[in-house]
């Protein structure tokens, strides 16, 4: 017995080494663990004030995503809402609300909101660049890496005083242009508003 305890004595320090290695290695440590949990588990939905250096900047974006299907609205300044695009079934649409009519939409055919490979890169601070005359301080931030297909694309969370704050995604669309978008988020769970996954009935087709 009293060789066992010494054996236990020695191995305590290795077990708990080994104990904090894993923990570390699941991100828990990380402010954005419970954010980047949710995009593993691809249904979320998230909305908030978005940039990209375009008219939309500064306009409301609501992003919903259930697996391979998404819905994406935008809404300008006054508070109405300009269109839906959205992926059903591998097949993309879009979504006039104002005219109550909707068109196919090919380009989102190929686009997903999948995040199950993110790595965690570094952390940081810096400012958010496309938020200049926005958010002018600099605020901490972790970097992860994801792929698109073949390419590769980075998300920066950034945080004020421990809270999510905005999701920054750098990465190249479909047609090769670089993208920068942010999203300083106003709400982001796993509620899904009711009725988004479908085509209003009374809506017809151009």
């Amino acid at each position: 017995m009293k060789n066992m305890d010494k054996l236990i004595a020695k191995l305590m320090p290795i077990l708990l080494l080994m104990m904090l290695l894993a923990s570390c290695g699941r991100g828990d440590d990380h402010k954005s663990y419970d954010t980047v949990k949710l995009l593993h588990g691809e249904n979320y939905y998230y909305e908030g004030s978005f940039y990209d250096g375009s008219d939309l900047d500064g306009y409301t974006i609501k992003l919903a995503v259930r697996g391979p299907e998404f819905v994406i609205a935008f809404s300008d300044k006054s508070g109405t809402e300009l269109g839906r695009s959205l992926k059903l079934d591998g097949i993309g649409y879009y979504i006039d609300n104002v005219a109550k009519k909707y068109t196919r939409d090919t380009y989102y055919d190929e686009v997903t909101f999948s995040y199950s490979d993110l790595e965690f890169v570094e952390s940081g601070t810096s400012k958010i660049n496309a938020l200049a005359g926005v958010e002018d301080d600099a605020l901490y931030f972790e970097k992860y890496a994801t792929t698109y297909d073949a390419e590769k694309g980075v998300l920066y969370f950034y945080f004020k005083a421990d809270q999510l704050y905005a999701i920054q995604e750098d990465f190249t669309d479909a047609t090769g242009v670089a993208i920068s978008e942010v999203v300083v988020i106003n709400k982001i769970s796993s509620e899904i508003p009711k009725d988004w996954f479908a085509i209003p009935e009374d809506y017809s087709e151009i």
